[in-house]
């Protein structure tokens, strides 16, 4: 059951970096038009795929030792972020950069939110009190 709470979770987060992302481009640019359905999916993909090297390991790690703090998150969706825009070269803008950053950094703290925090490890929860003291 965890593995299906750390799917759902993975894939949710990279919905939310693509939402952001596609949410961005439209308010702030409004260029997307037509083209709104292949950016999504284009955005999802890449985030998906791209953000595994950094992602797995830190899930990986964080569920080992049982303990996952939004900040761990956070930072490795940064961390991806510049990885994955680092792709474009290195004279690409600062924009882009900053971007890719922010996309995955939410995407980062949304599977926090969804795999720590609302559906933590059954260890965590077994341990917490049933009632405030």
């Amino acid at each position: 059951m965890r593995l299906l709470t750390i799917l759902g979770a993975y894939v949710a987060a990279a919905l939310a970096g693509m939402l952001f992302l596609v949410g961005y481009l439209t308010a702030v640019d409004g260029w997307l038009g037509d083209f709104t359905v292949i950016v999504a999916m284009g955005a999802f993909a890449f985030g998906f795929a791209g953000a595994a090297p950094v992602a797995l390991p830190v899930i990986l790690a964080t569920e080992l030792r049982e303990s996952g703090p939004w900040w761990v998150f956070t930072g490795a969706g940064l961390i991806a972020g510049l990885l994955i825009a680092s792709i474009f070269g290195p004279d690409a803008e600062l924009a882009p950069f900053l971007l890719g950053a922010a996309c995955c950094a939410l995407a980062g703290f949304t599977y926090w939110l969804i795999a720590w925090r609302l559906y933590p490890p059954k260890a965590i929860t077994a341990g917490a009190p049933t009632s405030p003291e």
